[in-house]
C-alpha cells in the first residue's frame, strides 16, 4: 500500500511553493519528481545518490536515504521517487523537505517542498457528555411517540446534571416546533387549549 504524490520541480527557478499533504503517522507517502531544469527534462547523472533532509514544525529535523533499511529513492531518467520516512510525518503543522542529490562531491538541491501534516484522530479515550440517541429516543417516548414535554423535562435534568448547554428550545429549533406534521391537519383537529 502506498501513496504517490506526483510534483514538478524545476532547478533553474522556483515558480510556486509546492505542498503535499498528508496526516500525522502516515508511513507509506512517495514523492515522485519530474526533475526539469530551465523548462527542459533534466536527466539524473548515472552515479548519483540521495539524501532527504527535513525539518518539523516543532524545529527537530533530520535526514535520511534509507527507510526501514531500503533505498528510499528510485531514479528512471528525469524522473525521482522518493519515500517519506515515517518520522516526516511525525508532527502536525509545516514539514519543510529538501532533496539533495550528490555526485563526486558535488550537489544539487531541490527547492524546498512544504509537507503540511494533519493532525491524526486520536480514537482512544472516554467521549465526554456523549449522549447515545437512540436510547436517549427509546426512554423518551410515551406509547411509542415521542413526547415534547417528556424531552423537555429529561433535557432539563441532562442538563443540570452534565452541565451542558442544552435547552428545550435548542431542541425546538433543531425538530422544529411542529415535528409531527400536524399543522397540515389543523382544520381536521379541534383545538385543545380552547
Amino acid at each position: 500500500m502506498e501513496i504517490i504524490k506526483k510534483l514538478t520541480m524545476d532547478f533553474s527557478r522556483q515558480t510556486l511553493p509546492l505542498r503535499v499533504d498528508a496526516v500525522q503517522g502516515d508511513g507509506a507517502l512517495w514523492l515522485e519528481f519530474n526533475l526539469l531544469s530551465d523548462g527542459e527534462l533534466w536527466e539524473i547523472p548515472t552515479g548519483t545518490s540521495v539524501m532527504v533532509r527535513y525539518c518539523l514544525s516543532v524545529g527537530t529535523g533530520g535526514e535520511y536515504d534509507t527507510v526501514d533499511g531500503q533505498r528510499a529513492w528510485q531514479r528512471q531518467g528525469n524522473i525521482l521517487r522518493i519515500a517519506i520516512a515515517p518520522q516526516v510525518c511525525s508532527a502536525p503543522g509545516e514539514t519543510a523537505l529538501q532533496v539533495v542529490l550528490l555526485q563526486d562531491g558535488k550537489q544539487i538541491s531541490t527547492f524546498p517542498v512544504q509537507i503540511y501534516v494533519a493532525k491524526a484522530v486520536s480514537g482512544s479515550g472516554e467521549p465526554e457528555n456523549y449522549t447515545n440517541l437512540s436510547q436517549w429516543l427509546k426512554y423518551n417516548t410515551v406509547d411509542g411517540e415521542l413526547s415534547l414535554g417528556l424531552i423537555e423535562d429529561r433535557l432539563e435534568a441532562l442538563e443540570a446534571a452534565s452541565a451542558t448547554h442544552v435547552t428545550a428550545e435548542d431542541v425546538r429549533q433543531m425538530i422544529g416546533d411542529d415535528p409531527w406534521g400536524t399543522e397540515a391537519y389543523a382544520g381536521e383537529m379541534e383545538d385543545v387549549d380552547a
